[in-house]
């Protein structure tokens, strides 16, 4: 598989500027692209947030888009991280440049019925940071 242009957007715990180690090795393993918004519905799921896709919806998540360097090491690494709670699934996103593209997102897989929505759509203006 030719992984040439395989992007990935990001959301909460893997953004630039989280503190996480797993941010630092997604950091080291690829190029930040662009800011970027996807549709749907945020949620705070505790530590960390969870986005449910919503194509058609008009809510928009605010986020990143890294080009990834060796996909394939780097999503085992990252699906043990993410968990049995988010399956990984391409989605079409819009860059702040204007361009659309595919890129992967980890989508949260299970009932958002007890969570609260983050009605902004940007994780970390809702804990009260600045998305760099």
């Amino acid at each position: 598989m030719n992984h040439a242009n395989e992007y990935l957007f990001v959301y909460g715990t893997l953004l630039r500027q989280s503190q996480s180690p797993m941010s630092a090795l997604l950091l080291s393993n690829s190029r930040f692209l662009d800011k970027a918004v996807i549709r749907g519905s945020l949620f705070d799921i505790g530590d960390y947030p969870g986005l449910v896709l919503a194509e058609k919806s008009k809510s928009k998540v605010m986020g990143e888009v890294f080009n990834l360097n060796n996909p394939d090491a780097l999503f085992k690494k990252l699906d043990d991280y993410e968990g049995s709670e988010y399956r990984r699934v391409k989605a079409a996103i819009k860059l702040e440049s204007g361009e659309s593209l595919q890129a992967w997102v980890y989508e949260f897989s299970l009932p958002t019925d007890s969570y609260s929505r983050i009605e902004s759509g940007d994780y970390m203006a809702y804990l009260g940071l600045a998305l760099t």
